[in-house]
């Protein structure tokens, strides 16, 4: 019920690790090039009147092993005449594994009204937006056979593994005491080679100090997903598919915050127009 700045604003003042996303920056990187949308690549729930676009980014200074959200976002398109209208968010999430290059490409899902789209989709307008971002880091990983019994793992929880009826998927389906974590990732990989299915990755980011159940929840959390290998419609290829299962496991990365803060990012000069998907 409480509006958003100022309970983002009490978010940032409680955030775990306070500081710890000063070296983050966030900037428009054209270089990049439109979003090459594949069968793989997910579904957004969005009016069907919308027309989703996608910007391209580049997040620099993450932290090793960390992980990067955009909790909300408010978008301004800013007409020549001055006219400004209000765009919808949908996804800026972006990860990095390891210690490798703390730089990351990633493209920011805006949701235009098609009637938005339309009038301006050819113009030279301006772009200004205002995220409200959570930093997280990596606090739990585990590896699981593709066909695994319940297994306890610290951090993540009691998790089991299996694959699904019409053998297309890798299920995987997790329970913990409770709440869920609030971002975690999971994908499929090939052992001997390394090669890796694309990441499926979920955020649930309840960031209240404090668990609260009701008479109509219990208190364990109960949460999971499903690891495409194959496509029915044989629209998507996979790297790992059904015939390297056996060498194959499912791997369980678990987030935890670090510190909620804002960027704002201005774009004096962009078409909306260039920045729709190509489909592969």
């Amino acid at each position: 019920m409480m509006p958003w700045q100022p309970a983002f604003a009490i978010e940032s003042a409680m955030s775990p690790a306070p500081g710890s996303a000063v070296p983050v920056a966030v900037r428009f990187n054209p270089s990049l090039g439109r979003l090459k949308r594949d069968a793989t690549f997910p579904a957004f729930n969005m009016r069907e009147e919308s027309v989703p676009l996608f910007l391209p980014m580049r997040v620099s200074g993450l932290p090793v092993d960390s992980a990067l959200l955009a909790d909300r976002a408010q978008v301004q398109v800013i007409e020549a005449d001055g006219r400004v209208d209000r765009v919808e968010t949908l996804e800026l999430s972006v990860r990095r594994d390891g210690a490798g290059d703390s730089d990351r490409n990633a493209y920011h899902t805006l949701a235009v009204p098609g009637d938005v789209y339309d009038r301006v989709k050819n113009q030279s307008v301006r772009l200004a937006i205002d995220d409200s971002l959570t930093l997280f880091q990596l606090s739990a990983s585990q590896a699981f056979p593709v066909f695994s019994p319940d297994q306890a793992t610290a951090g993540i929880g009691r998790c089991n593994t299996k694959i699904n009826g019409t053998e297309t998927s890798v299920q995987i389906r997790c329970t913990r005491a409770g709440r869920r974590p609030p971002c975690l990732t999971a994908y499929l990989e090939h052992v001997p080679t390394g090669l890796r299915n694309p990441e499926r990755f979920a955020c649930d980011p309840d960031y209240s100090p404090f668990f609260a159940f009701d008479l109509t929840h219990d208190a364990l959390a109960r949460f999971g997903g499903n690891l495409p290998f194959r496509d029915p419609n044989g629209l998507a290829k996979y790297p790992v598919d059904g015939s390297k299962l056996k060498d194959a496991r499912a791997v369980v990365r678990v987030y935890q915050p670090l510190e909620h803060f804002k960027r704002r990012l201005e774009i004096p000069d962009i078409r909306l127009s260039d920045w729709g998907a190509e489909q592969q």
